[in-house]
């Protein structure tokens, strides 16, 4: 049966099909497994090995109507007595962050975790605040992450940056659409977390997909109710429904500017871009 199996195996063995030209090794493959290891009626296969698939995942943590799950197996409770439980999202953040907090380049962390661009990655990495602080610091010297204090930042002389920075960035927020570096512990949010509607402290990550598709998804669901909003006007609810399309208009300009980080060639590699340059910002005086 070996010798069956080898003369069947092509080379490269291939395991995964990437979806961009290449396939994954099994030898790349973070978690692998005799076939029918999970299985509840059959007997694993030494000589058959294939990669884990989120549902064997699953069922080796979180158990089946007839198999225990691992910590029934390995009896792992809780300081209750109860059975400690993880479903595979949780696995997954753990997992990131062991490896990133390891010192695993972000790169491997996303090839392993099938992922497409290494920038989605970042949602899995949970960082202290110093090490978020850190973070968000680091992105505006580099010019990835674009922002009115970025655009302060790199008009200041040179010796003044590092210290405009410890002093203005006492907090960091990731939201949906972006990074938010307003300290709540000063002054409640004047936006009500919308951020697209112009505020300074919102900060854009070039490229971030994430990102970029919950601001497609905004998008969309503005322009629904401005159509629902301007309708109400034409039908005569004449003052209410102009404040609600104003409010509409100015939250679809600023969607529009914030996507446009991703297309703007200076942004990331050149002249630092901030999605509301014309916006009053609470670092002009500086």
């Amino acid at each position: 049966m070996e010798a069956y199996r080898l003369s069947e195996r092509v080379d490269p063995f291939w395991t995964l099909d990437r979806r961009d030209g290449t396939y994954q090794l099994l030898s790349e493959t973070l978690f692998i497994a005799f076939q029918n290891s999970f299985h509840a009626a059959r007997q694993p296969s030494p000589l058959l090995v294939e990669p884990m698939t989120s549902s064997h995942l699953v069922d080796f943590m979180m158990g089946k109507r007839d198999t225990k799950s691992a910590f029934e197996r390995f009896r792992i409770c809780e300081e209750n007595g109860e059975w400690c439980k993880i479903t595979s999202h949780q696995f997954r953040h753990w997992l990131n962050d062991l490896a990133d907090k390891g010192g695993l380049p972000m790169e491997l962390q996303t090839r392993w975790m099938g992922r497409e661009n290494p920038r989605d990655t970042q949602a899995y990495r949970h960082a202290t605040v110093e090490e978020r602080l850190a973070w968000v610091k680091n992105g505006i010297r580099t010019r990835e992450i674009c922002g009115t204090i970025a655009s302060v930042y790199f008009a200041l002389p040179e010796d003044e940056r590092d210290v405009f920075l410890e002093g203005h960035i006492q907090a960091v927020h990731f939201t949906p659409l972006g990074v938010c570096i307003h300290d709540f512990a000063i002054d409640p949010c004047p936006y009500y977390l919308n951020c697209v509607r112009g505020c300074s402290d919102y900060l854009r990550t070039k490229g971030n997909q994430q990102e970029r598709l919950h601001l497609i998804q905004v998008h969309r669901r503005t322009t629904q109710a401005l159509e629902v909003a301007r309708a109400q006007a034409e039908a005569g609810h004449g003052e209410p429904a102009q404040a609600w399309i104003a409010h509409y208009e100015e939250t679809l300009a600023g969607v529009e500017v914030a996507l446009a980080v991703d297309d703007d060639p200076t942004a990331g590699d050149g002249s630092p871009v901030h999605p509301f340059k014309d916006r009053h910002s609470r670092f002009q005086a500086i």
